[in-house]
């Protein structure tokens, strides 16, 4: 393992030291369990983030609906989700056609 110091607020601290004593633990090992478990809540794959990358990439809304069943078998995402995440992206800016416009262009193919 490797040592890490780092420099954090008194409150934040003593919140920390206070979750450790709860839970009979030391502060090392409280705090790099909530490092490694935000960190990988930053990588792991959600429906959302799949449904994203697909349209980034040309799917359609049932492309991006079949990977979505393909990834995640139990998941309840219904084409009306779909819908909303290419809306929002396009809300947000980024550049992704239409439903329409990817059916037309047929660009996407799945990693």
């Amino acid at each position: 393992m490797k040592e890490l110091k780092v420099m954090i607020p008194d409150e934040i601290h003593d919140q920390l030291v206070q979750q450790a004593e709860e839970a009979v633990r030391s502060l090392d090992d409280l705090v790099g369990e909530l490092l490694a478990m935000k960190l990988q809540s930053k990588t792991q794959k959600t429906v959302g983030k799949v449904v994203e990358a697909a349209m980034r990439k040309g799917a359609t809304n049932k492309q991006a609906l079949a990977l979505v069943r393909a990834t995640f078998p139990d998941a309840e995402t219904s084409a009306a989700s779909v819908s909303w995440y290419r809306t929002n992206l396009r809300k947000r800016g980024e550049d992704i056609p239409t439903d329409q416009e990817a059916r037309d262009t047929g660009a996407f193919t799945p990693d």
